[in-house]
């Protein structure tokens, strides 16, 4: 598939509803048929204040609001703070094979927001095992 067509398509599934949960449901149920998905959510990182917040889940079944505050060690939140500064103005993607295994996403991929089962605990997965793309771009503060 044409990569324009397929972030045409996913984007005006995720925009398609002012509920951001429903939008991230119409989202992975299409991006499902193209790469391996079983969740889609959305986390946002306060520099100030040490925690990512995860504001949105969606599964198979349902896409669910939430505010899960994870609180982070302060040497990941500069290591998140780095990462976050040395970026340009496009989006960066990441992929991340095993979240067990990779130190700035482990403390939120602990725990399945919706569920409270460990991520990762689909069929043929182990707890935390689960492939996951990060979307990350710099976005400006209001101060």
């Amino acid at each position: 598939m044409d990569e324009n067509r397929f972030f045409c398509e996913a984007t005006t599934r995720l925009c398609s509803s002012l509920r951001l949960e429903k939008g991230l449901w119409k989202c992975l149920i299409y991006i499902r048929d193209l790469i391996p998905a079983d969740t889609l959510s959305l986390h946002l990182f306060d520099p100030g204040l040490g925690f990512i917040e995860t504001v949105a889940d969606a599964t198979l079944e349902a896409g669910v609001a939430l505010s899960v505050r994870t609180q982070l060690p302060p040497p990941i939140c500069e290591k998140i703070r780095k990462y976050i500064s040395g970026l340009k103005s496009e989006p960066v993607v990441r992929i991340i094979d095993r979240l067990s295994e990779d130190e700035m996403s482990r403390l939120v991929a602990r725990e399945y927001p919706g569920t409270g089962k460990p991520r990762g605990t689909g069929p043929d997965s182990e707890p935390g095992e689960t492939p996951y793309l990060l979307f990350t771009r710099e976005l400006p503060v209001n101060e």
